[in-house]
Order: C-alpha cells, then structure tokens, then sequence
C-alpha cells in the first residue's frame, strides 16, 4: 500500500509539471486543421525522463505578487493562473492542494471540483489577496471569512470583513439569495447559505457583495460571493473556490461576462504563464465548435465534438459519444478537475485499441493503477507515436497537444496512454489534454474557439 500511494504520489506531481519533448516529422502552418499535419510524431523520451528528474527535485515557491492599492476598471480582465503545486509554501504545515483522486468519476454539478491550478484574486477594498480554485465545474464563489467557527488551514490570512470598506451582507429577500440551494434568514435578516456536495464537503456563511480585483487588470464593484466561516472539506492549500460554470451564480454570470478563455501551460520550476480571461476575443485562426447545454446539468460547458482521429485514421465511436440526449446523457464535458480525459466506456475501448495498433512496436507494460495501457521507454531516446485528434467541424480538427498522449507514472521510463474510460454516461476532456491549448467560451454564442498557438 505504501508503494501504491508513493507511486500515486509521483503521478500526481508530475501531472502539475510534466512537459514532455515531441520532435514532428513534418511542420504544418494549420496548427488547428487535419488539413495538412503528420499522422505521426517523433517522441523523446531521454528529454523527458530529465524532465520528470527535475520535477522530482522540484522546490515549490509560495507567491508574494502584492496587487496594487489602486484600481481602474476595464472591460477586460486578465489573470494568471498557478499550478496549485508552485505555490505550496514548504514552511507550511497544512498539505498541498494537489491531492486530486484520479480514479475519481465526474458527478456533473454536484461536487466541489478538484484543480491542477489556482487563480489569484483581490477581495476587498482595500484589497486582500487570495488564491482561489480555478472550478470549471461550480457555480458559488465563496472564501474563507472572519470570524471563524470551522475553518480548514490555508496559505493566506483569512478575508477580515472589519478591514474592507466595501463589505456589504445581502438581505435574505435578494434575489440572489433566493438562487442559492439551501439559503436561510439569519435572525437580523440576513442571507445564511448551507452548501453540501455529493462528496460531502460543505460551506457554510453568508451571502454578501464585495469588490473582486484581477492584479493590475481592473475590478468590479458589488460581486455577489460567500463568506464562509464554517467548512468541511478537502480544500486544503486554498482559500477558497472561484467558481466558473455556466449557472446565474458563477462569477462570468455576475459580471456579465461575453466571454472566458483561458490557457493552460506549463512551465520551468513550476512558474506558469497560464492565464484567465473575460471579455476577450478568441484568438484568429481558431478552430470552432458548438458550446453545448445538458438540460440536466446545465451549468456545464460541453464541447461539440464530431469525432476522434488515430495516426489518421477515423475512429468508429458510438453516436452518442458527443450528443446529450433528453435525460442529460452523453457529450464531453469541459474540466478543470480531471486531470487526463475520460472517453465513454465503448468510445475508449475503440480508441486504446486504435493506439495500441499503431503502437507495436513500443514494449508494453501492466496496467498500473487507472492506466490500462502502459509502455517501458527506459531503454529509448525517441519513439513514433500517432497523432491524436478531435473532429470539430466543417472537416477541421483540434490536434491534441502532443505531450498529452502519454503521461509519465515514474522517472524510470515507465509511459502510459494518458486516457481513461469514464465512470459514467459522458466523457471529460481532462486538463493535460487542454495544455498549451487557448480554450475561449463564448458565452453569448454558444461557440468554443480552440487554438493551440495562442497561450503567449
């Protein structure tokens, strides 16, 4: 059992760090379309091993980025986001914010959300730094408040209420208070909330406005978010849950947001320059496809997918891989807390199967954990892997980022295929499969823009 959950542990920092080397065959200026591309690429695995050596011996840094004491608001905001990892301050006592659970299956809408990365915000005027969960998956943005009765440990101080100028309790007759499950009037007629989430973690508090600052970017006034003062739940190494999903609650929603993007990229020594945006255009050249709603779960950003691609090659997938059907069935949800992509059971059977034809000449190795596909690369310095792809349409294709199609278990050469079949009726486009990818919700059209040459 030890060794089990050392070995978990390596997967699980190299999952916030890992950056693998691909050498392509051939070039293309369509990054985004089928149109022209290789159907193979050159895998380097001495470059990789290093890289996972380098991880290991990895020292995190915990932030000190102070936000200015004066702001001017802009239609645009911009912000960056950190590998929950790289802000782990050594001298802490509490763990780290990266004890995600692979084998974990996605409940739509109703867990908390783990994530690989944080989002750093200011709250309060004058403004009090926070390092939020980056929740692709909630709706309620809440922090941690004064006074506590319950609090876990986290890396900043606690939001004080006494010390911003522009705190302000909603009534429990609000509207928004009326939005929130389980809402409550408090004696002196204040909005009480009571979350609990299917995983059983749980936030408790009060509803209130509050000034949200992005860095250098700007603010806005009077955001409706949670005081906590009262918690239970693995969100230890954070102060709180910056939630993003699709519901009238969610932060884009508050702000009246036209749209979100966001890039995911890793970095040297754990510094990222992954970014959030609202209210920014989607990069030219993009590929598009439709932002689709589940009627059961509609605080979810499902991508419309047509298809997968192998060296190639079109696989033949179920139809309702990527369509929702009227009982919330089916379709590809967008994550920020699944770390590698999860396929509908038959869908992944089709696809593993694919690459491992394609892949004969690789050794392979026991399943380990989740990954039924492995491969010993210890004795390697390059292999030919086929290309991934998702159709999108109109005949073009989002090319997964190369590094994302093997995942590295050990420093040891050990490499396994970096999916997984879901545990439910839907699939999940993982993060390490969004790396180096400018995702952009257009949340007026119903479109997502994909690009994988627009993270700088």
């Amino acid at each position: 059992m030890a060794l089990i959950l050392s070995q978990l542990f390596i997967s699980l920092i190299l999952s916030l760090f890992f950056s693998l080397t691909l050498l392509p065959h051939a070039t293309t200026s369509k990054a985004n379309s089928s149109s022209e591309y290789s159907i193979t690429s050159i895998f380097n695995v001495t470059a990789a091993n290093h890289k996972t050596s380098q991880i290991l011996s990895f020292k995190p840094f915990h932030n000190q980025e102070e936000f200015p004491q004066t702001f001017s608001s802009s239609s645009s905001f911009k912000l960056k986001l950190y590998p929950a990892a790289s802000l782990y301050n050594t001298h802490h006592q509490h763990k780290n914010y990266y004890s995600l659970d692979l084998n974990a299956s996605l409940n739509p809408g109703i867990t908390t959300g783990t994530s690989n990365f944080l989002v750093q915000i200011g709250v309060g005027g004058p403004p009090q730094k926070f390092y939020m969960i980056f929740d692709l998956q909630t709706d309620f943005t809440w922090l941690q408040c004064q006074p506590c009765i319950k609090c876990y440990d986290q890396p900043d101080s606690i939001f004080d209420p006494s010390q911003s100028s522009s705190y302000t309790l909603l009534s429990c007759e609000t509207k928004h208070c009326n939005l929130l499950p389980n809402s409550s009037c408090s004696d002196d007629g204040y909005c009480r909330y009571n979350i609990t989430y299917k995983d059983g973690t749980n936030t408790e508090g009060v509803l209130i406005n509050e000034t949200v600052s992005f860095e250098s970017s700007g603010w806005v006034d009077r955001v409706s978010l949670g005081c906590s003062n009262k918690n239970q739940g693995p969100f230890v190494g954070s102060d709180g849950t910056f939630g993003l999903g699709r519901g009238s609650l969610s932060f884009p929603s508050r702000i009246n947001a036209s749209s979100m993007s966001y890039c995911l990229v890793e970095s040297k020594d754990g510094y990222s320059s992954s970014t959030l945006e609202f209210n920014s255009p989607p990069c030219s050249g993009s590929v598009k496809a439709k932002l689709l709603q589940n009627p059961k779960a509609e605080n979810l950003y499902y991508v419309g997918l047509k298809g997968i691609k192998v060296g190639g090659e079109k696989i033949d997938v179920p139809n309702s891989t990527f369509t929702i059907d009227p009982y919330g069935n089916g379709g590809m949800i967008v994550s920020s807390s699944s770390l590698i992509t999860m396929l509908e059971n038959d869908t992944y059977n089709v696809v593993r199967d694919a690459f491992v034809a394609k892949t004969q000449h690789l050794e392979r190795l026991k399943a380990f954990l989740q990954f039924d596909t492995c491969y010993n690369l210890s004795s390697n310095n390059t292999v030919e892997l086929p290309i991934l792809e998702f159709e999108v349409n109109d005949g073009k294709s989002w090319l997964l980022p190369k590094e994302s199609y093997l995942y590295a278990v050990d420093k040891n050469g050990t490499f396994c295929f970096a999916f997984a079949p879901s545990k439910g009726s839907f699939s999940i486009l993982g993060t390490l499969q969004q790396y180096g990818t400018r995702v952009t919700f257009d949340l007026v059209n119903s479109f997502v823009y994909l690009h994988t040459l627009c993270c700088n």
